[in-house]
């Protein structure tokens, strides 16, 4: 996209460009505030000026996540907390008061939908991501609830309705013959499947929504609640996989950063669709700029937030041609 094409989508929806960024950057306000109650315990048993070696602080606290501790330590750093240097940890002031749970009720509430319940299942699976135990699935226990409330609110709304316009979904299935055929792949609790439903919902004559995901929770969410009522047929990737050659088009949603292999699963998506068929959906590319943001969503065992090159190369290297729409991180991929 051009600086001048940005430029002109800002300003098509400013009031809504500028919520959507106050919302990322309170969420990297809140995620420091999270690191500091995580180490807090921990930090409150120093003394002020004292020089402790990393591995003895580790040690001591049963922590055997190196990488981690010093991620989170260089936030703690930037907040004046304390300093790492050489190995080497100094306490420079205790860690203040935790702002929670007031700090929730002042919340955006848009905010307040999408990050403000994740704070203490996140301060626990820090923790315990610290003390060596690895990122369970994405939805277990508690977090299922989450993120369904997460994925139905506003903020996730508003980016799937402006990928949904940025592929436009209603004029590529009006052109096509036969039954349009759509998948969202990675469908979690099935707000987005019901989006793009009501997207073609007596716009388009004859079409077809499908929704899989690997979590069998969100799943019956989706078809037990949120979904209940509508023509969309739900499947587990863990039971069976979508039919190869079978989709005019293919909806993911903020999915493929939490890939093993995303030019893998990129090529996957590819082999589901006919041959004019295309990729469209949802990928943030802002790992570099809001650091915090894309820590919280490795923390629940996501891979990290691409930056947009690359984006590009997973679907470079499948073949396939990359659109790209950085306000609002939608994106089109053809063959």
């Amino acid at each position: 996209m051009s600086k001048v094409a940005f430029l002109y989508e800002v300003l098509k929806s400013p009031h809504l460009f500028l919520r959507q960024l106050k919302i990322l950057n309170e969420v990297n306000k809140y995620m420091r505030f999270i690191v500091v109650d995580s180490l807090a315990p921990a930090l409150s048993k120093l003394q002020i000026g004292e020089n402790v070696d990393l591995g003895a602080f580790m040690k001591a606290e049963g922590y055997v996540d190196h990488q981690l501790l010093v991620e989170l330590l260089n936030i703690m750093d930037e907040e004046g907390v304390v300093k790492l240097e050489e190995g080497k940890l100094t306490l420079l002031k205790q860690p203040p008061k935790s702002p929670f749970p007031d700090a929730i009720s002042e919340m955006h509430p848009v905010l307040r939908e999408a990050f403000g319940t994740f704070i203490e299942p996140t301060i626990r699976v820090i923790r315990e991501r610290l003390s060596g135990k690895s990122a369970g699935e994405f939805d277990t226990g508690d977090l299922r609830a989450h993120w369904s409330i997460a994925l139905e609110g506003e903020f996730y709304r508003v980016q799937r309705e402006k990928a949904i316009r940025f592929a436009k979904l209603v004029d590529e299935a009006r052109k096509r013959r036969g039954t349009f055929r759509i998948l969202d792949y990675g469908c979690g609790g099935g707000a987005g499947t019901v989006q793009l439903y009501n997207s073609l919902s007596g716009v388009v004559d004859d079409f077809e929504v499908d929704g899989c995901d690997v979590s069998e929770g969100l799943l019956e969410v989706a078809k037990e609640d949120v979904a209940v009522g509508l023509p969309i047929h739900f499947f587990s990737l863990k039971k069976e996989k979508p039919l190869e050659g079978q989709y005019d088009a293919v909806f993911v949603s903020h999915v493929l950063h939490w890939t093993d292999d995303p030019v893998r699963a990129v090529g996957e998506l590819k082999s589901y669709l006919k041959p004019d068929g295309f990729i469209f959906g949802v990928e943030s590319t802002i790992s570099k700029r809001i650091y915090p943001v894309d820590l919280f969503i490795r923390i629940h065992g996501a891979k990290g937030f691409p930056t947009f090159s690359e984006l590009k190369r997973w679907f470079d290297e499948n073949k396939m041609k990359l659109e790209f729409d950085p306000v609002w991180f939608s994106f089109k991929a053809t063959q």
